[in-house]
Parts: C-alpha cells; structure tokens; sequence
C-alpha cells in the first residue's frame, strides 16, 4: 500500500474518532451532493502533490488536503466553529499520523454561514502534508 493511501486512511480514521458530530459521515471525494438527512458531514480531499528529490533515492512529497465540514439548522454557526477546532485537533493530535508524514502545515481557515431557507454552514481548513517515499512510488 503507498505511504499517500495509508496518510488518506490515517486522515479518515482520526476525522471519524475525534470530530464528534459527524461520526461515520466522513467522505473522501465524496461526488454525490450531500442531502440534508446526510448533515452534518465532512468531505475531504487530497490534491495536488508537488515532489522533489530529497535525497538519493527519495522523493519529497508535499501534499495539500482540503477538509470541508458542512451541517445544517439554527446552532449552525457554533456546531461549524466546533467542528473547525475539532479538525485542527484531530489533524494536530499526532502531526506525523502514526511516523508516516515528516510535518503538517496548516495553511488556512475559514468559516460560512448563510441562509436560504435553511440555515447553512460550512467550516474549512487547508494543510500540507510533507512526507517522503522511496523514488518512483507516491
């Protein structure tokens, strides 16, 4: 199994043990929309990977992840701020998720709400994740 499946598995356990008002609701590239007995729920995405030769033989990856959470109804606002300091934390708890990333970065975040009918909201965050593998193998 390559070192950037086992991070994604890595992300997807510690988001459902530690991010408590999702659950079992967390989705890598989740490609249906979410209906509205699905909130709230956390999609995440692992994107572009930049790679350097670290040194003979290895490859350094830095790898951005997209963590989105997304819930519905009149707590929204608190229940997004939660969840933001929830992902941060579960993302924080071990910063090399279990010795397989060398560091994560976090890049930013950021927090919506809006009404359309339904109150809505969303938190975000972006982070890097710098890890290295043998050259040739992501």
């Amino acid at each position: 199994m390559s070192t950037r499946t086992q991070i994604a598995d890595a992300i997807t356990t510690r988001l459902k043990a530690q991010v408590a008002s999702v659950s079992s609701r967390v989705f890598r590239w989740r490609k249906a929309a979410l209906s509205e007995s699905e909130l709230p729920a956390l999609i995440w995405r692992d994107g572009k990977g930049d790679i350097s030769e670290d040194t003979i033989g290895m490859w350094r990856h830095d790898l951005g992840v997209t963590l989105c959470y997304a819930a519905s109804g009149s707590t929204t606002a608190s229940a997004a701020t939660t969840a933001l300091n929830e992902m941060a934390a579960a993302i924080m708890t071990d910063y090399t998720l279990g010795g397989l990333a060398e560091s994560i970065e976090f890049v930013n975040s950021d927090l919506m709400v809006g009404q359309e009918g339904e109150i809505l909201g969303a938190a975000q965050i972006e982070i890097i994740i710098t890890y290295n593998s043998p050259r040739g193998t992501i």
